[in-house]
């Protein structure tokens, strides 16, 4: 069991400190949801300790690069944000 936070919705606090104080007091995973329309949120929120996060109405949008194809969108994001560990992993297998 985990949580889904809102993170880039809550308008009085720090969005990074946020996703830092939740992963830290959370007994499972943390995956922010909601307005991820970039790289670099999406790496910011990688950063912070998130275990994920969703990418919605911004391919939809067609704001992420390799717009307009979903698919182009979706390849860009998992290629721009692969950890060094994901890719020795793939390496390995």
């Amino acid at each position: 069991t985990g949580l889904d936070l809102l993170a880039y919705r809550h308008t009085a606090a720090d969005t990074l400190d946020l996703i830092r104080a939740v992963v830290d007091q959370s007994s499972g995973p943390v995956i922010v949801a909601g307005s991820i329309a970039s790289i670099d949120r999406a790496l910011a929120v990688s950063e912070a300790g998130a275990w994920g996060y969703t990418i919605g109405s911004a391919i939809f949008d067609g704001l992420l690069p390799g717009a307009p194809s979903i698919a182009d969108q979706v390849r860009h994001v998992l290629e721009m944000t692969a950890s060094d560990a994901d890719i020795a992993q793939e390496v390995d297998t």
